[in-house]
């Protein structure tokens, strides 16, 4: 399912203590008819630990969510005074990362696909651990195609990200709503 609404929020998240750090975002939207989180980092240069800081960045985001409920709970225990636990049941988090020139450490074999998807998975029989937590990579130093050559929406949109610095206007056959939007 496509995003709806998109409401932008505060792209810093403090830590749950003090001592804590902060966690800066490039992009930080929340879908409003479910609260899935999307974290959008940019990336130009190599980072060597740029998948650590993706895992990083989304469990901090489960974290608040835990913060807020277990307050919230805190709250309706000092008025009905029953202790009752959280279940665990986050909002879904979804990490996207747009690298120009990919990550430092090697995550993946050259000539490997532009798009890769993550997520917790069982070894052996790839059952899902947790599909609440996405972690997607878009590697525009390997998406090779020419504006007339893409096809679909996101090979418009990597190829419009990869090439922005040599345009001057939107490719006539990118002619979609979306991709439309974008250049505007």
């Amino acid at each position: 399912p496509g995003i709806s609404d998109i409401e932008y929020l505060d792209k810093e998240e403090h830590g749950l203590c003090l001592d804590d750090g902060e966690s800066s975002f490039d992009l930080l939207c929340s879908r409003t008819d479910s609260n899935e989180k999307f974290i959008v980092e940019m990336q130009r240069s190599k980072l060597e630990y740029f998948n650590y800081r993706s895992v990083y960045y989304s469990s901090h985001i489960v974290q608040v969510q835990a913060s807020s409920e277990r307050a919230r709970q805190f709250a309706e225990c000092e008025i009905s005074r029953e202790r009752k636990s959280w279940n665990y049941k986050f909002a879904p988090v979804v990490f996207i990362g747009i690298l120009e020139n990919g990550m430092g450490r090697r995550m993946s074999m050259p000539g490997d696909k532009y798009l890769e998807h993550y997520r917790l998975l069982e070894t052996e029989d790839h059952r899902d651990m947790n599909v609440e937590i996405n972690f997607l990579f878009l590697y525009l130093d390997r998406f090779e195609k020419r504006a007339e050559e893409t096809e679909g929406l996101l090979e418009q949109f990597a190829y419009s990200l990869k090439n922005m610095g040599q345009m001057d206007q939107r490719p006539e056959r990118f002619d979609g709503d979306e991709i439309r939007k974008f250049y505007e």
